[in-house]
C-alpha cells in the first residue's frame, strides 16, 4: 500500500501538465496579490507549489521566490512556465512540507494555494510555514473551505476524484486554524473557483471504474447540494463552484524586541493604519464573530480595501 505522501506524487506526476489546462486554477491571482501585498524586496517562498502558477505571477512583485514542492514532475512543469515567461527570480526546490526544508525567519513572505485538504496535518504545516517567515512578514493560505453540514460530503465525493484528498477545512475549522496559530492582523476574503465536470475529470485520475461513478454523483447533485458546490447543468455542460477562502497574517514580533520601541512607536502599533504599511487590524478573539456576521463580512471587506492602498513596508518594522 502506498503512503499518503507517494499517493500524492503519484496522482500530481499525472496531474502536472493537464493541472495546467484547467482554466479556473488561473482565477483570483490578482486578489492573492492584494492580499498579500507583496514588495520588491520580500523574498517569498510558495509551498506546494506545484506548476508554478502563483510563484510565476508573484515573481514580477518580488525580490526572489522559492517554490517548493514534493512531486518531481510538477517542478520540471514549473520550470517550463518559467523559462517560457522568462522569468530570473525563481529557484525551485523538491522536498516535503513536514519539515520545510528551509532555516528559521528565512522568508519574508510565505504562502501556499489549493495544498491545506491534501495535508495529514495542515496546523504543524502552518506552523512550519510560520517559522521559516521572518517575524512582521505575512502569511497566506488559500483553500477549499466549506459550511460544517456539507464537508462529510465532499470529502467522499473528492477522495473518488483525487485519492491523495485528506479533508476540505470547513469554515469553522479554517477560522480556527487560523485564530490559534498566534498571526497578528489578520485578513480573509473568499472567491469561487467555476468547473466544467468533464474538464476536471480528463485533468483528475482517478482509480479505474471511479470516473463514472464520480461523474453519476455530481450530475446527481444537481438541485439538492449535498457537497456544497451548487451544481447545475449550464449550456449542456455540468458546471459547479468550488468555494475558496483566503486568511492572511502578520507573523509577531519577540516581545523583548516589543518592548525597545520607543514611545512613538508603541503608538503606532495601537493605530488601525501603519504609513506605508497597511491596515493593523487586532485579530477578534471570539470566533463567532468569523461565522458570516454582517459585522465579520464589513471588517474584513474594509480591511482588505484598505491594504489595497498601502505598500507592507515601514521604518517602523526596519528598526526592529
Amino acid at each position: 500500500m502506498f503512503s499518503h505522501k507517494q499517493t500524492i506524487i503519484e496522482q500530481f506526476t499525472r496531474q502536472a501538465i493537464p493541472f495546467t489546462q484547467i482554466n479556473g486554477h488561473y482565477d483570483a491571482i490578482d486578489l492573492l496579490i492584494q492580499m498579500a501585498a507583496p514588495a520588491a524586496t520580500d523574498e517569498m517562498l510558495d509551498v506546494a507549489c506545484g506548476p508554478g502558477i502563483v510563484a510565476c505571477s508573484f515573481a514580477r512583485h518580488c525580490a526572489h521566490v522559492t517554490g517548493l514542492d514534493v512531486t518531481p514532475a510538477m517542478i520540471a512543469q514549473a520550470q517550463k512556465n518559467q523559462t517560457d515567461q522568462e522569468i530570473a527570480n525563481i529557484t525551485w526546490q523538491i522536498g516535503t512540507c513536514l519539515p520545510l526544508p528551509f532555516a528559521n525567519d528565512a522568508f519574508s513572505l510565505v504562502l501556499t494555494r489549493y495544498s491545506f485538504h491534501h495535508f495529514l496535518n495542515p496546523a504543524e504545516v502552518l506552523a512550519e510555514m510560520i517559522r521559516v517567515c521572518r517575524p512582521g512578514g505575512k502569511i497566506l493560505i488559500a483553500d477549499i473551505a466549506l459550511p460544517p453540514e456539507k464537508s462529510q460530503a465532499f470529502d467522499a465525493m473528492e477522495v473518488i476524484r483525487d485519492p491523495s484528498h485528506v479533508h476540505a477545512l470547513t469554515t469553522v475549522e479554517f477560522a480556527r486554524l487560523i485564530s490559534e496559530a498566534g498571526l497578528e492582523y489578520c485578513h480573509r476574503t473568499h472567491y469561487a473557483v467555476d468547473i466544467e465536470l468533464e474538464a476536471q475529470i480528463k485533468a483528475s485520475f482517478p482509480l479505474p471504474g471511479n470516473a463514472e461513478r464520480l461523474r453519476a454523483m455530481i450530475t446527481a447533485d444537481i438541485g439538492i447540494d449535498r457537497f456544497g458546490l451548487g451544481v447545475e447543468r449550464r449550456n449542456g455542460q455540468i458546471r459547479y463552484t468550488v468555494p475558496i477562502e483566503v486568511y492572511t497574517g502578520t507573523k509577531q514580533f519577540a516581545e523583548k524586541n516589543k518592548r525597545n520601541l520607543n514611545k512613538d512607536d508603541k503608538q503606532m502599533l495601537g493605530r488601525t493604519e501603519l504609513p506605508g504599511k497597511g491596515p493593523l487590524f487586532p485579530w477578534p478573539s471570539n470566533l463567532d464573530l468569523l461565522n458570516h456576521s454582517d459585522w465579520a463580512k464589513n471588517y474584513f471587506a474594509f480591511a482588505l480595501l484598505i491594504q489595497s492602498h498601502f505598500a507592507r513596508q515601514s521604518t517602523l518594522w526596519d528598526r526592529i
